[in-house]
């Protein structure tokens, strides 16, 4: 009587096909190493979630004791990610032809090269897509539904942030947007200090020097300056994930404001504030 493989040992063997360690493989479906081992060894069932993460991500599908390769297309592949080349097309006609034919690493190397890359290109078409359906949820939650109810939006809103940033921390994602946020996100900024408590506040004053600012130099035009008058420095800012929302953070490098600037500002409002990004005095720092 043939016995049959328990389906971790499938995914090890998988594992095995495409070269990955545990931790490797582990981090490219969204999960713990020790999820990985705990399946592998019998302790964990392999769950219906796991077989599709692996799906996604190498066109391997489990299934039945065997490995076979099955990359998953949308319907509009054509359209929404390029038409696969000619000599992709054909391994994937023939492969269809071969159905039960065993997922080998030539399979792997496929999937990464014509049907699923893991490009910044292919990165974009993906937004594009999934920006259609964000648009559609968002605005089906606006309208009126069962019993008239119209307040389904903030709720949905947030747990489309939510689902984002749990994708974020599942993936381990954290580094690489960081990395892309200080990469393409400077841009010039704004803030003010209100000059009395300037002169007696180490705390602002190290806010200054932070931001690239000598104060000792700035103290002297300063203490002459009248009562309630700000000072505004001009800063680079790039932002952050801070969830829920990215935002704006002075940043002490520079790459477009390359001399600090400040000028002083009458008594301000916070209407004032808001437009406070524009020169009435330049001073020398």
């Amino acid at each position: 009587m043939k016995s049959h493989q328990h389906p971790g040992k499938l995914v090890a063997q998988l594992r095995h096909i495409i070269g990955k360690s545990q931790s490797q493989f582990a981090a490219m479906i969204g999960y713990s190493k020790h999820a990985i081992i705990s399946v592998e060894n019998g302790r964990n069932l392999l769950s219906p979630k796991m077989v599709k993460q692996i799906l996604f991500a190498t066109g391997a599908e489990i299934t039945n004791q065997h490995i076979r390769f099955c990359p998953l297309l949308p319907d509009d592949f054509s359209e929404s990610f390029g038409k696969l080349s000619p000599d992709a097309a054909v391994y994937w006609q023939n492969r269809r032809n071969r159905f039960d034919a065993a997922y080998a690493r030539e399979e792997f190397d496929q999937w990464r090269a014509n049907f699923f890359p893991s490009n910044d290109e292919t990165a974009r078409k993906c937004c594009d897509a999934i920006n259609t359906w964000f648009t559609y949820i968002l605005r089906a939650a606006a309208k009126p539904g069962k019993a008239g109810n119209r307040d389904r939006l903030p709720a949905v809103f947030k747990t489309l942030l939510e689902c984002l940033d749990e994708t974020r921390k599942t993936f381990k994602l954290e580094s690489e947007i960081d990395a892309l946020l200080e990469s393409e996100t400077h841009r010039r900024g704004a803030q003010g200090f209100e000059i009395a408590s300037l002169l007696t506040s180490p705390a602002n004053q190290k806010q200054l020097s932070d931001r690239g600012f000598n104060f000792d130099k700035l103290k002297s035009q300063l203490k002459n300056r009248h009562q309630g008058e700000w000072l505004i420095i001009e800063t680079e800012v790039r932002r952050i994930w801070d969830w829920p929302y990215l935002v704006p953070v002075p940043m002490k490098s520079r790459k477009i404001v390359t001399k600090p600037r400040f000028w002083i500002e009458p008594i301000l409002t916070t209407a004032d504030m808001m437009k406070v990004f524009r020169e009435k005095v330049d001073l020398e720092c």
